[in-house]
C-alpha cells in the first residue's frame, strides 16, 4: 500500500483467508467436493497401480480436505510436491490446508482457472473472525513457490495476497492484489479484497471505484456489496452504505458486518432505534464485531 506504517496497525486487521486447493481438470471427471469418498478411492486405486502419481495424491489430499481431514490432506500435498517439486497447484494446495489447520475459514468458492477456487479476503464473513496461527509464514511460503512456479495465474496470486494480508503485510497484499487484477481484469474477488482494504485504511474512494467495477460483472455479489457498504460509511454516504447493506442482508440475515454497518448508518442518521437494534444483533452473532469495525477506522457504536 506504499503506506508501511498502516501494516503493523492493520496487522490484527486481517482475520481470515478464504482459501481452497485446486483440482486438476483431469485428474479426475467429477466435483472432488461433492464426491470425496468416492474420489479418495478411485485417487487411492490410481496410486495403489502407480506410486508415483503425483495428480493423483493431489487429487486424493483435495478430497480428504474437502471432508476436514487436513492432516491427511498435508500428507498427501507433501507426497505430490516431492514427485514433483514443480508443482504449483500441489504448492497452492498445501498453503490453503495449513491455512485450515490454522484455524481460518474456508471458502469452497470455484473460479475458471485450473478449476480452483480463488481467494477471497475479508475479516467479516458471517460473523466468524479467525486469528492465524504461527502457520502464516509457511503459508506464504507455500504460495509464494507456487507464484514462483506459475507467476501467470490469479488464483495463486489472490491466495498470497490474502496470506500477506493476514500477516499485516498489506503493501504485499495490495501488490498481489494488483498483480491478480492485471492478470484476470474479470477477477472480481481480487477487486472485492482490494476494495475492503483500500476502504479500511482511509482510502474510500479508490476502494469504492474497485467494488464498483466488480459490482458492474456481479450486481448481486453480497460480499461486494458489503465491502462497498463500508467504503460508503467511511465517504459519510449513509443512504447508500445503508441500501448496500440492506442488499447483502437479502442474501444473509446473519452477516454481523453487514447489520453492524448498517446500524452504524443509521445512527449516523439519528435513527437510534434501527441503529441500536441492528448493532445488538450484529453483536448476538459476532460478540467482536465493534473492535473488527474499529480496526477499519469505524469508532465503536454507542
Amino acid at each position: 500500500m506504499r503506506k508501511v506504517l498502516f501494516a503493523a496497525a492493520y496487522a490484527a486487521l486481517m482475520g481470515a483467508i478464504l482459501i481452497a486447493p485446486a483440482s486438476r481438470a483431469a485428474g479426475l471427471p467429477f466435483d472432488v467436493q461433492l464426491n470425496p469418498d468416492r474420489a479418495i478411492a478411485d485417487s487411492s486405486e490410481a496410486i495403489r497401480l502407480d506410486p508415483n502419481n503425483a495428480v493423483a495424491y493431489n487429487n486424493r489430499g483435495m478430497a480428504y480436505y474437502a471432508k476436514g481431514d487436513l492432516d491427511r490432506a498435508i500428507a498427501d500435498f507433501n507426497e505430490a510436491i516431492r514427485l514433483d517439486p514443480k508443482d504449483a497447484i500441489a504448492y497452492n494446495n498445501r498453503g490453503a490446508a495449513y491455512g485450515a489447520k490454522g484455524d481460518l475459514h474456508l471458502s469452497m468458492i470455484y473460479g475458471s482457472n485450473w478449476l480452483a477456487p480463488k481467494a477471497a479476503f475479508h475479516y467479516k464473513d458471517r460473523g466468524l473472525v479467525h486469528r492465524a496461527n504461527g502457520d502464516i509464514d509457511r503459508i506464504v511460503a507455500d504460495f509464494s513457490e507456487a507464484v514462483r512456479l506459475a507467476p501467470g495465474d490469479a488464483v495463486v496470486r489472490n491466495n498470497r495476497g490474502a496470506a500477506y494480508g493476514t500477516k499485516g503485510d498489506l503493501d504485499h497484499a495490495i501488490a498481489d492484489f494488483n498483480e491478480a487484477i492485471r492478470l484476470d481484469p474479470k477477477d472480481t474477488r481480487a477487486f472485492n479484497q482490494r476494495c475492503y482494504v483500500l476502504a479500511a485504511i482511509g482510502l474510500p474512494q479508490q476502494a469504492l471505484a474497485d467494488c464498483n467495477e466488480a459490482l458492474r460483472q456481479r450486481p448481486d455479489d453480497r460480499d461486494l456489496l458489503d465491502s462497498r457498504g463500508l467504503a460508503h460509511l467511511k465517504l459519510g454516504q449513509f443512504d447508500s452504505a445503508i441500501t448496500d447493506y440492506d442488499s447483502v442482508l437479502k442474501h444473509d440475515r446473519w452477516m454481523a458486518s453487514a447489520l453492524y454497518g448498517r446500524g452504524v448508518a443509521k445512527l449516523k442518521k439519528d435513527d437510534s432505534t434501527g441503529g441500536l437494534s441492528d448493532i445488538a444483533a450484529a453483536e448476538a452473532i459476532q460478540a467482536d464485531i465493534a473492535d473488527q469495525f474499529s480496526r477499519a477506522g469505524i469508532a465503536a457504536a454507542k
